[in-house]
């Protein structure tokens, strides 16, 4: 019976290990996507973006808003929004220098 107990309390202990590490990652993911949203958004000039999920008026105010207050899949994709628009700002800026 002591046996079964020890065990018990050893997996509970393991579960917990997990979950906090879980947690931990998911708030350095978050952490890190909001520093690249607000970082592209910058170099953007904070401009409107509008998905199926979220419309992100063109403000900073807006934008800081948003991450404060997104979940980790809305600031998934609001990076990868942001990502085509630097894609895109990118291609226009090469098209323009050349001859």
């Amino acid at each position: 019976m002591a046996y079964g107990i020890m065990l018990a309390d050893q997996v509970a202990g393991m579960l917990t290990l997990v979950r906090d590490e879980a947690r931990k990652s998911l708030m350095e993911e978050r952490a890190s996507l909001i520093d690249q949203v607000m970082l592209a958004g910058e170099q953007l000039e904070f401009p409107a973006i509008t998905t199926e999920t979220f419309d992100l008026a063109p403000t900073v105010f807006c934008w800081s808003e948003f991450c404060g207050s997104a979940s980790v899949e809305q600031l998934r994709l609001a990076h990868e929004a942001v990502h085509f628009k630097v894609q895109a700002k990118n291609g226009r800026l090469r098209l323009a220098q050349q001859p």
